[in-house]
């Protein structure tokens, strides 16, 4: 059995660390118990440094397993990020899982509130990669 406040006890401590971070002209996000920094690639490595400085000073033990050092690309819960070429991408593991969410639900005539906001949540996920034609046609 877990505690119902633990999920607003991390958010208040992981708020407090980007707090922190950023007071230092660092930009930082986080995402539950991750985070995730942008960076010039000249102070890239500084920044990385620095939160792991400041994870450590405060007691809280980092995932060896999730920290990369600084890159070009990078995948963040479900979206592949890379600056090279300035594109995201949604990852094939998520692509499959829509791909048999899909398949499943391909024949039912009827469906329950809750699956249907199961799908539409996993489309709108998806869709956050795709960039529309709207906003293209306004760039030229």
């Amino acid at each position: 059995m877990g505690l119902r406040s633990a999920t607003v006890a991390c958010q208040r401590l992981t708020g407090a660390v980007c707090y922190m971070y950023s007071s230092h002209m660092y930009n930082i996000l986080n995402y539950l118990d991750d985070f995730t920094g942008v960076s010039h690639p000249d102070t890239a490595l500084g920044a990385y440094n620095f939160i792991g400085n400041v994870l450590c000073d405060w007691h809280l033990e980092e995932s060896v397993q999730k920290a990369e050092p600084p890159s070009t690309s990078m995948t963040i819960p479900g979206i592949h990020f890379d600056t090279i070429p300035k594109t995201m991408s949604v990852t094939a593991e998520r692509l499959r899982e829509l791909s048999v969410l899909l398949s499943e639900r391909a024949h039912l005539t009827v469906a329950s509130k809750s699956q249907l906001q199961s799908m539409v949540g996993k489309l709108i996920f998806v869709s956050k990669c795709v960039l529309s034609f709207y906003l293209v046609s306004w760039t030229f």
